[in-house]
C-alpha cells in the first residue's frame, strides 16, 4: 500500500505523537532523524493528530470483532442455502414461520448458578427463570432489566410454571417443596407444599390443581386453594424428571430416568393409561403439540395429542399419544438432549443441548432447518419460546439468559 504525501505525514505526526506522550524519548529521537521530521513541527502537534495511532488501533481491532461476527453469520447463512428446498430457491418467511437468528439480541445476567428453567409470560413481556443458586427471576424484556428476585427456597430451584394468567408461579426445588407465589406488586409466597420425600424436579399447573414430580419416582397432585395432597400417582421407577399437562383434557405426561415416558388421566390417577418406549438413556425433558404433522414413514396425515421426548442418547422421539407409536426421531446433536419445545406454528421443534448449540427441526421433511453453534459458552441447558413465536430464551450452565430474535 503506497501513502499520499499527506497521509505520510499525519502518520508520521501521529506516531511521534504516541511515543512523545509515553515517554519514549530515544525513540522519539531516533524516530525524528531517520524519518527526516522538523522537530519544531513535531513539538507543535495539531491537535487532530494527537492519540490519533491509539484510536486507530482500538478501530482496526474492533473492526476485526466485526469481520469475524459477519464471517460466522455469513457461514450459517451459507448452510441454510445448502439445506434449502431441491433447485435452490429462496423461500419466503411467512407469517407465524419465523426461527430464532444469530446473534442474539439480548443477555440477562444475574444469577450465580446454572440455569435450571426459563419461561416466557403468557401475558407481559417478561421473562421467568430459576436457578440452582436458589432463586427465581422476573425480567422485563423490554429492558432487558432483573424486574424482581423471588426468594425463599434453600436449594436449587428446578422447575418453574405458571398458571394460564400468569398471576400465580409455582416452583420446585431440592429443598423437597413446591411453592406457589403470587405475582404482582408484592410477589408473595402464598404456600409452601410438602409431602414429597426428595428433591422435587418438575410443576405443572392446570385449572384447579398443581402437580410436580420428584426424584422419589412419584408425581403428586395438589389441591391449589388448600395445599392439600389429593392425588399419589405412582408407576415410575427411577427418578421423575418432568411433567406437563394438556389443555384439552385431564391428562399429564411424564419422563424419567427409567427410560419412559407415561400418560396418565389425573382424575383416574394410577396406574398410567399409556407408557411409550424407545430412548436408551434418561429422558431429560417433555414438550406437547395438537397440531398435525407428517409422519416420517408413510407421509400419512397424523392429527392428534403428540409428546415428545428427549433423551441423552442424543436423540429426540416424537410420538402420536393416541397409538403410542412413534412417529419420528430426529438425530443431529453431539451430546446430551437437554430441553425442547414446539415453535407455536407447529411445524417445528426447537432443541438445545450439552453440545452448545441450538437447533431448529423441520417436521414436515423430518430435517434439521437451523443449527447455532455455540449459543452459549457452557451448556445449554434449558430454553422457552413466546407465544407469538417473535422470541425465544435459552438458559446455560454458563448463568446467563440469552434472548433470540425469530425472523
Amino acid at each position: 500500500m503506497v501513502l499520499t504525501p499527506k497521509q505520510k505525514a499525519e502518520l508520521h505526526a501521529a506516531i511521534a505523537d504516541y511515543l512523545s506522550t509515553a515517554g519514549y524519548t530515544s525513540a522519539l529521537k531516533a524516530f525524528i532523524d531517520d524519518a527526516g521530521l522538523d522537530k519544531e513541527s513535531v513539538a507543535s502537534i495539531d491537535p487532530k493528530d494527537a492519540g490519533l495511532l491509539e484510536k486507530k488501533w482500538t478501530s482496526v481491532v474492533r473492526l476485526q470483532k466485526r469481520v469475524m461476527e459477519l464471517e460466522g453469520q455469513v457461514a450459517s447463512l451459507q448452510s441454510e442455502l445448502k439445506s434449502a428446498d431441491p433447485g435452490g430457491a429462496r423461500r419466503k418467511v411467512e407469517q407465524g414461520r419465523q426461527i430464532p437468528r444469530a446473534p442474539h439480541v439480548k443477555t440477562l445476567t444475574g444469577h450465580r448458578s446454572p440455569l435450571s428453567r426459563v419461561i416466557f409470560h403468557p401475558v407481559f413481556a417478561d421473562v421467568i427463570t430459576c436457578s440452582e443458586d436458589a432463586s427465581i427471576k422476573l425480567w422485563d424484556l423490554d429492558s432487558g432489566r432483573l424486574s424482581s428476585t423471588l426468594k425463599g427456597h434453600t436449594a436449587s430451584v428446578n422447575d418453574v410454571s405458571l398458571n394460564s394468567d400468569g398471576t400465580v408461579l409455582a416452583s420446585g426445588s431440592s429443598d423437597l417443596s413446591v411453592k406457589l407465589w403470587k405475582l404482582g406488586d408484592s410477589n408473595e409466597c402464598l404456600r409452601t407444599l410438602r409431602g414429597h420425600e426428595h428433591s422435587v424436579s418438575g410443576v405443572t399447573s392446570t385449572l384447579l390443581d398443581q402437580i410436580s414430580a420428584s426424584r422419589d419416582t412419584t408425581i403428586k397432585v395438589w389441591e391449589a386453594k388448600s395445599g392439600y395432597c389429593v392425588k399419589t400417582l405412582t408407576g415410575h421407577s427411577e427418578w421423575v424428571r418432568r411433567i406437563i399437562t394438556s389443555s384439552v383434557r385431564p391428562l399429564c405426561f411424564s419422563c424419567s430416568s427409567d427410560k419412559t415416558v407415561k400418560v396418565w388421566d389425573v382424575n383416574q390417577g394410577s396406574p398410567s393409561i399409556r407408557e411409550l418406549r424407545g430412548h436408551e438413556h434418561v429422558i431429560e425433558c417433555l414438550a406437547l403439540s395438537v397440531h398435525r404433522f407428517w409422519e416420517q414413514v408413510n407421509r400419512a396425515r397424523c392429527r392428534g395429542r403428540i409428546v415428545e421426548g428427549e433423551s441423552r442418547d442424543k436423540s429426540i422421539r416424537i410420538w402420536h399419544v393416541e397409538s403410542g407409536k412413534c412417529i419420528l426421531v430426529l438425530q443431529g446433536h453431539d451430546n446430551w438432549v437437554r430441553d425442547v419445545c414446539f415453535h407455536p406454528n407447529g411445524l417445528f421443534l426447537l432443541s438445545v443441548s450439552d453440545d452448545r448449540s441450538l437447533r431448529v427441526w423441520d417436521l414436515e421433511q423430518a430435517r434439521c432447518l437451523k443449527t447455532l453453534a455455540d449459543a452459549h459458552d457452557h451448556f445449554v441447558s434449558c430454553l422457552a419460546i413466546d407465544p407469538q413465536g417473535s422470541l425465544l430464551a435459552t438458559g446455560s450452565v454458563d448463568s446467563a439468559v440469552r434472548v433470540w430474535e425469530c425472523v
